[in-house]
């Protein structure tokens, strides 16, 4: 299995029984974090954006 949590690995070989959809449930898991991943970060640097307009405009 690829990039998440062991015990989601354990999960998906106990309950399908089918490879592919093994496989395909995978990769959704991961598309889903990789995507989370990516607004925490973006959500991150726009409250970053804002503190530093925001200091700008009151210097």
């Amino acid at each position: 299995m690829t990039r998440t949590n062991a015990d989601i690995d354990e999960i998906l070989e106990e309950e399908v029984e089918d490879f592919r959809k093994r496989i395909l449930i995978q990769d959704i898991l991961d598309w889903e974090e990789d995507k989370l991943h990516k607004t925490r970060r973006q959500n991150k640097k726009d409250a970053l954006d804002k503190q530093i307009s925001e200091y700008l405009e009151d210097q």
